[in-house]
């Protein structure tokens, strides 16, 4: 056989690898996704609620902060309809080539009944061997798995909305399987390949006995679900809380009374009054406000779906341990009535983040 044909075989092998790595093997690449469609250790997006003023009450604008740009909320060129991070990141789920290579859950709330408190929580988890993505949204109805891309429900856009994207390792992806049964939601969607059963045992236990979807406990209160996790970039670190349904405890206040700090929270409805403790405190922030350069939108938590906290780090908080901890949670709880529903909230602790959502606060709270 002459150097020749071997040469030639070892090209057509090349191009048949190329051809299936920019055709076919994109699920390569199930992480977070900005507006130009790179790949992103992490991003938030807000909504903000429609009729707000100027070219912001159609209610489709949002703003964002990425790993790449953070500190200060930025303006989105596209609106929530258009090829945005949300489409680029959602992009793998919606492959239907992509289903032997890919695993995704789809979770959203579970209506209270008689002997159920529900569920609150929403999110996305899409993963490969590589890794994958955990998106934690506030948005009923998002995204519409009968379409053929991720859309953002007309309904909501009168509502402010969050929305986290983070990149894990598979390990982590896998873990926050137990986050999640923990809060006890609806399944809109479960598939796993069977490439990755062996590495994602927790989300084949997410339909507990080969039951077809997650069964509600009526009386039991489990204890409080604590994941540490650090993004695969390793730009971000932070803790994730998640709670039973019938589980009255504030989240938001068992981790400020573990970290000995003040937080500040944003339609935390579950407790109205401040909390003033000489170790911790909890108080309540009842307007914010979208600062842009050439104009600044003011908000209150009346017609906004989201929430969340953000830890004061002035010089009067408490010292020792608690100093200099710039702590940044968002979840589904904080805007709920007293109903108990489970829920999940993310904390993350780094300054970009926590300087982005401090700068949400019109004034500072009071406390007493």
């Amino acid at each position: 056989m002459s150097y020749f044909y071997l040469f030639y075989i070892f090209l057509l092998c090349l191009l048949g690898c190329h051809c299936q790595l920019v055709g076919g093997w994109e699920y390569l690449n199930v992480q977070c996704r900005d507006n130009d469609n790179e790949a992103v250790d992490w991003w938030y997006v807000y909504k903000p609620p429609s009729n707000i003023g100027g070219d912001m009450n159609s209610g489709a604008n949002f703003s964002y902060i990425t790993a790449n740009i953070a500190g200060r909320w930025q303006a989105s060129r596209v609106h929530i309809f258009g090829k945005s991070l949300l489409k680029y990141t959602l992009a793998p789920m919606y492959k239907k080539a992509y289903r032997n290579y890919v695993a995704s859950v789809v979770y959203e709330e579970q209506q209270a009944t008689e002997n159920f408190k529900g569920s609150a929580a929403f999110g996305i988890l899409l993963a490969n061997n590589m890794g994958g993505v955990w998106i934690g949204h506030t948005v009923p109805g998002f995204p519409a798995l009968t379409k053929g891309k991720p859309i953002f429900p007309t309904l909501e856009l009168p509502n402010g909305h969050m929305i986290m994207c983070l990149s894990l390792d598979l390990q982590t992806m896998n873990s926050l399987a137990i986050a999640v049964k923990q809060t006890e939601p609806n399944l809109q969607r479960l598939i796993i390949p069977e490439s990755l059963k062996d590495r994602l045992p927790d989300w084949v236990n997410l339909l507990g006995n080969d039951e077809p979807e997650v069964k509600a406990s009526k009386t039991a209160v489990r204890k409080t679900k604590i994941l540490p996790f650090m993004t695969k970039g390793k730009s971000l670190r932070g803790i994730v809380l998640a709670r039973s349904p019938g589980d009255s405890r504030c989240l938001y206040k068992s981790f400020a009374k573990t970290k000995g700090i003040v937080m500040d929270v944003y339609g935390h409805r579950e407790h109205q009054n401040a909390i003033c403790d000489k170790t911790y405190s909890l108080r309540n922030i009842d307007a914010i406000s979208l600062k842009y350069p050439e104009h600044v939108f003011y908000i209150d938590n009346a017609t906004d779906s989201m929430g969340f906290a953000v830890s004061t780090v002035g010089v009067w908080q408490r010292p020792g341990r608690s100093r200099g901890q710039h702590w940044a949670c968002s979840g589904n709880v904080e805007n709920q009535s007293l109903s108990s529903k489970g829920g999940i909230i993310a904390c993350v602790f780094n300054f970009q983040v926590w300087l982005s959502f401090d700068n949400f606060k019109v004034k500072e709270p009071e406390c007493g």
